[in-house]
This record gives structure tokens, sequence and C-alpha cells, in this order.
């Protein structure tokens, strides 16, 4: 199962996966996905077992880096 989601940032895609990896939370950029342009700053989270604790805490962490 897959999660896609936006991200209002200055920071850049590639920042932001860079960013996710340092606080163990594993994104993906959504930009190859696209056949034309991609409008940037959209990613795509995946989980095996949809637990919500464990959906939170990824969020609180990814929240942390890229809010600083």
């Amino acid at each position: 199962m897959h999660l896609m989601i936006k991200i209002n940032t200055k920071l850049s895609d590639h920042e932001i996966v860079q960013l996710a990896a340092l606080a163990s939370v594993s994104i993906g950029a959504a930009y190859p996905q696209y056949l034309k342009h991609s409008p940037g700053g959209e990613f795509i989270l995946g989980y095996v077992e949809p637990n919500e604790q464990k959906i939170q805490e990824g969020v609180r962490r990814l929240a942390q880096v890229i809010l600083i």
C-alpha cells in the first residue's frame, strides 16, 4: 500500500528525501512517475502494514526535519 503526499516547502524534492532518510523515514519523490512535467513537492510513502501509530510517528519525524 502506498500513500502520496504533497509538501509545500522551499526545499527541493532531493533535499526532502535526504532529510527524511536522516530521520529514518523512507519516502520517494513522485516526479519519476509522471510522463510529462511534475509539479514537484509530491512524495510517495510506502507501508506494508497500515498501523496508525507508525504512520503518525513517521509523519512527526519527517515534520521535525523539514520544518527547521
